[in-house]
């Protein structure tokens, strides 16, 4: 039997450890009428606090896109999707202001004007209560006071 240095079996052990223990991607997907879907993941930054790298993927008509969000690192309160009468989709992100998911135009500004529907929200789950991100139509929660972009 050939015995490894010492070296080598604590090194696999660190690097099994690592990928075994390392926190997962949490993600929650809003699937809209007009047949889009908007899906949030949260990548936990290595802190002590629920800090968080975030994208949306949004898979439409127009096929699939990545759209990387500002990190968390303790600012975001959640981020709220509207549908412009245009039909562009927003999402408000409160302090970091509005990103366009679709669509060929900026928003027109941020806060969100009163004749953009809203689709629902974003948002994070405390531990313990399943997957960390969620998202929460508008019949489960209603729009909230976001920040106001910086």
């Amino acid at each position: 039997m050939t015995r490894w240095p010492a070296g080598v079996t604590l090194a696999v052990i660190l690097v099994g450890g690592a990928v075994l223990l390392w926190p997962r991607t949490h993600s929650a997907e809003a699937v809209l009428d007009g047949g889009e879907s908007v899906t949030l993941r949260l990548r936990p930054m290595l802190s002590l606090q629920s800090d968080w790298r975030r994208e949306i993927v949004v898979q439409d008509a127009d096929g699939r896109r990545t759209i990387p969000l500002l990190e968390d690192t303790g600012w975001w309160r959640g981020s709220q999707l509207y549908r412009r009468p245009d039909g562009a989709l927003v999402l408000d992100e409160g302090q970091a202001g509005c990103v366009l998911l679709s669509g060929a135009e900026r928003p027109a500004g941020c806060p969100v004007a009163t004749e953009w529907d809203y689709l629902g929200r974003f948002g994070e789950r405390g531990r313990g209560e399943g997957g960390r991100a969620v998202f929460l139509s508008p019949t489960d929660a209603a729009e909230i006071d976001l920040p106001e972009a910086l």
